[in-house]
């Protein structure tokens, strides 16, 4: 593979070609498959919960 990349969530190679990415704060994310992506996804929304309640509370 030329281009690869890091899944960020199974941590498997893939290649930067896979149509299975997403943009997520202005970097791309690419998976080796739409669950991982999902998960990805999942994560990066309760966090980002979790910091507004935070922050609604201070």
């Amino acid at each position: 593979m030329k281009n690869q990349a890091i899944d960020p969530v199974c941590h498997m190679v893939v290649s930067e070609e896979s149509t299975v990415r997403t943009d997520y704060e202005g970097r791309i994310y690419y998976f080796c498959c739409a669950s991982c992506r999902e998960s990805f996804l999942l994560i990066r929304r309760h966090t980002w919960r979790k910091k507004q309640l935070i922050r609604s509370v201070i």
